[in-house]
């Protein structure tokens, strides 16, 4: 919740990582600053905005009753504009160009118009720009319907990348090879060639 990570992949190899310290906190520290919610209320209104309206109690007691969603993410929109331009200025520089599209996924990605603003910072068209859905998942096997009952795609994606990885041994190491006498460390997916 506090960083957003970037992954560039070029034919099925990472050829690029980054991170911004801008995330899904962010807007919740935006929802609390409104509203006057402490940290926890925040980002209990931040996960309900999929509904009409909102509900929720500030720090001194006043009650919020039917606090339209819409009302919500107007207040947002400009810290997410901003992780949306932090995150595409990363993009930028690590791939010096914009990329053939961009996989939202994770929590973050449930920050309302947050793709959206994303294309656009980056320029991309919004149809290559997307958020990672259930069918991601499609090799997942077992009773996934108890699951997504709880928890989102984006929500479940970190976790289970972590268990697949571990379970099949897939664990990431580094190569360290020098290039003019500085040492750069290379993420060994796959078999590594120069």
């Amino acid at each position: 919740a506090g960083t957003s990570d970037i992954a560039l992949t070029l034919n099925g190899r990472l050829t690029a990582y980054g991170m911004v310290p801008y995330a899904g906190d962010e807007i919740t520290d935006k929802i609390a600053e409104t509203y006057l919610l402490d940290f926890t209320t925040a980002e209990k209104v931040k996960r309900s905005l999929n509904k009409k309206e909102v509900r929720f109690k500030d720090i001194l007691g006043n009650l919020h009753a039917n606090v339209p969603s819409e009302e919500i993410k107007q207040a947002i929109d400009d810290t997410t504009e901003m992780v949306a331009k932090k995150i595409s200025s990363s993009i930028l520089d690590l791939n010096s160009k914009p990329p053939q599209a961009i996989i939202c996924i994770g929590g973050g990605s449930l920050t309302p118009e947050i793709d959206k603003k994303i294309a656009k910072a980056i320029n991309l068209p919004l149809s290559r720009v997307g958020i990672a859905r259930e069918d991601t998942l499609q090799n997942i096997v077992g009773d996934n319907k108890k699951i997504f009952n709880k928890v989102t795609t984006q929500q479940l994606i970190t976790p289970l990348g972590i268990s697949l990885n571990s379970t099949e041994s897939l664990g990431l190491t580094y190569c360290e090879v020098f290039v003019n006498n500085s040492p750069v460390r290379l993420l060994a997916i796959k078999d590594l060639k120069v």
